[in-house]
């Protein structure tokens, strides 16, 4: 995996999502499997056989750095709860998604202050 990702940081990609995922997550939010349908249909092949593990990387590098947070929807309307997971929690939850199946806006990031910033 980190081959394919790698060469996505190298060209830049990599920067550009986190970019927009931040970009989007500070005004709304952005839901992690459209992470990683990025992943499967726009990062090229290799990106694409290993698109779930590709999601779990960027979001827990943005974890990591404190500007987002993992998130799902709260008990009341429009509540947003922080979903704290393992990273093989993360990665269970994210392959979930490869086929649109589940429903694809339970679980998202939203930015924090500084990824606000």
């Amino acid at each position: 995996m980190s081959y394919a990702y790698d060469g996505l940081v190298a060209t830049g990609a990599i920067g550009s999502l986190k970019r927009d995922i931040l970009l989007e997550a500070s005004h709304d939010i952005y839901c992690l499997a459209h992470i990683r349908r990025w992943f499967a249909e726009t990062a090229g092949a290799e990106a694409a056989k290993l698109a779930t593990a590709c999601t779990v990387r960027v979001v827990r590098e943005l974890i990591d750095k404190n500007l987002c947070s993992l998130a799902t929807w709260g008990k009341e309307k429009g509540a947003v709860e922080e979903a704290a997971k393992t990273p093989e929690e993360l990665f269970e939850l994210v392959d979930r998604y490869k086929d649109f199946g589940e429903f694809p806006f339970d679980f998202f990031v939203v930015a924090s202050e500084s990824g606000r910033q």
